[in-house]
């Protein structure tokens, strides 16, 4: 394996070993996909699509997908991964999709238009 894989391996063996669905019988293929990780890192540009179809496919088979997660269930006996703690990058004033839509003025009828944003003053070209 080259350098960069090795660094992947390193990365991704711990949280596949974790999450219980990393086997012995897996290495050939987790290498496979540590070879193609570490050549997508150094240029995605040159990629085949093939490469990228199969790094897709390894993903999804060890459940590195959103939607592969959710289908795979762990063996018997595996640990849940602990909660990793979150802490808030901000200093507390969190803005949420709903509370932007409730402070949003609704048109009173239908086809009136919100009125443009004119805080931002114009550039001058002097």
């Amino acid at each position: 394996m080259t350098e960069a894989a090795r660094k992947e391996w390193a990365y991704i063996v711990p949280e596949l070993e974790q999450s219980g669905v990393l086997a012995r019988a897996d290495r050939q293929m987790l290498s496979i996909y540590c070879e193609l990780t570490a050549e997508f890192r150094e240029d995605p540009r040159k990629m085949s699509a093939g490469k990228l179809k199969e790094m897709r496919m390894i993903c999804a088979e060890f459940g590195m997908t959103i939607s592969s997660r959710l289908k795979i269930k762990a063996p018997e006996g595996a640990q849940p991964p602990e909660a990793e703690t979150w802490t808030p990058k901000s200093d507390g004033n969190v803005v949420t999709i709903a509370g932007l839509r409730s402070s949003m003025r609704k048109p009173s009828a239908p086809g009136e238009s919100m009125p443009a944003d004119t805080s931002a003053s114009p550039v001058s070209d002097s």
